[in-house]
C-alpha cells in the first residue's frame, strides 16, 4: 500500500512539473490504479500475495491522494457493492479488469456505473458461445469502452479487428508500457515485487 501511495505522489509531482513547463513537457491527465483489487485467478503478472478484496476505505484514501483524473480497475465480482459505490461517489471512473466475472455479473456492473473493460480479452474469461462473459457484456452495454493493448503480442490482430467491428467508436488503445519501455533485450526490472525482463522484445517475469 505504501508503494502505491509513493507512486501516486510521484505522478502528482510530475503533473505539477508538466503544468509549470508551459508545454515543454507532456501533460499527465491523471492516474490509473490497476490493482491491487484483482482476482487471483486472472492476475496475469501481478503477485498473488499482494492482491486483496476490493476495500472501499482503502481505495478512498488512494483516490483522495490523487490529483487530476482518477480511474480504477478492479475485479468487481469480488465487491459487495461498497467499493464501486464509493469510487463513483469520489468522482473516479471504474473499469472491470483482471476479472473472472460471468456475463450476468458483468452486465449488472455496467448498469451500476462501470464504464470500461481493462485490457479487453486479457486477464478475463474468453468470449464463448455458451457464456458470452465479460466481453459480451461490454458489447451489449452500448456504452462500455473497450480498452485494448494493440502491440501485436497481447492480442492477435484478428481479435483486434473483431473488437473494432463490435465496439467501433468505443475503442480505447493503450500501450501498457512500464519502466522497461525503450530498454534493450535482457534488461531486468522490478514489477510489483517480482523480477521481470525484456525477452524477445516483450516484458516477461523472470523464470516464466
Amino acid at each position: 500500500l505504501s508503494e502505491l501511495e509513493t507512486a501516486i505522489d510521484s505522478i502528482n509531482a510530475l503533473r505539477a512539473e508538466a503544468a509549470a513547463s508551459e508545454g515543454e513537457l507532456p501533460n499527465i491527465a491523471g492516474t490509473h490504479l490497476e490493482g491491487r483489487y484483482l482476482n487471483v485467478k486472472r492476475r496475469g503478472a501481478h503477485a498473488a500475495d499482494l492482491l486483496v478484496k476490493p476495500d472501499p476505505a482503502e481505495v478512498e484514501g488512494l483516490l483522495c491522494r490523487m490529483e487530476g483524473a482518477r480511474h480504477v480497475s478492479a475485479a468487481l465480482e469480488l465487491d459487495d457493492g461498497d467499493f464501486l459505490r464509493r469510487a463513483l461517489e469520489l468522482g473516479a471512473t471504474v473499469s472491470l479488469g483482471h476479472t473472472d466475472a460471468n456475463y450476468e455479473t458483468a452486465n449488472a456492473l455496467f448498469t451500476k456505473g462501470v464504464t470500461a473493460l481493462t485490457h479487453t480479452f486479457n486477464a478475463m474469461p474468453p468470449l464463448h458461445h455458451r457464456d458470452g462473459g465479460v466481453v459480451a457484456a461490454g458489447l451489449t452495454s452500448d456504452t462500455a469502452l473497450c480498452e485494448m493493448i494493440c502491440d501485436g503480442f497481447h492480442i492477435h490482430p484478428a481479435s483486434v479487428r473483431l473488437a473494432f467491428t463490435m465496439f467501433k467508436n468505443r475503442m480505447v488503445l493503450v500501450s501498457d508500457s512500464g519502466r522497461c519501455a525503450g530498454k534493450s533485450e535482457g534488461y531486468q526490472f522490478e514489477l510489483g515485487g517480482q523480477m521481470a525482463e525484456i525477452r524477445g522484445g516483450v516484458a516477461k517475469l523472470v523464470g516464466t
